[in-house]
């Protein structure tokens, strides 16, 4: 059975979220104060694009995550990790250097798959009790 691959596409209208559902960016990391801290990083070059995640709680690194994509992917991450997470204080903070990603987040008039997911897990998180913020 061949893998089905999928992309990073524009989200069609009628899926897009409210405007008004934020997310919160710290503009200053050094603000941070929550109970876990994820950062984030991925590398394309022409063996494929590798994303990792590192993942503290209360100062203490719990785990690594490490994945390999098709060539033709892009470079973003979600948020699916944390729903698992059974904390009695829900803060967390994901760090990325990926200004773009920030920047995406950011502005409402962008609509690729992957940011919409970014915002969508955020807002289903928040739902939650999660107060996730990224940097």
């Amino acid at each position: 059975m061949k893998e089905k691959v999928q992309f990073d596409h524009d989200t069609r209208k009628k899926h897009w979220l409210h405007p008004a559902i934020s997310i919160t960016i710290l503009e200053d990391c050094k603000d941070d104060d929550s109970t876990i801290q994820i950062y984030t990083d991925g590398s394309k070059n022409e063996q494929g694009v590798g994303p990792g995640v590192a993942i503290f709680i209360t100062g203490k690194h719990t785990s690594s995550l490490q994945y390999r994509l098709n060539k033709r992917c892009t470079n973003n991450q979600s948020l699916e990790y944390l729903q698992n997470i059974n904390m009695a204080v829900k803060i967390a903070t994901i760090f990325t250097d990926s200004q773009t990603t920030l920047d995406s987040i950011k502005n409402t008039r962008i609509h690729t798959s992957l940011i919409d997911k970014i915002r969508l897990q955020s807002r289903k998180l928040k739902q939650a009790d999660w107060n996730v913020r990224f940097c």
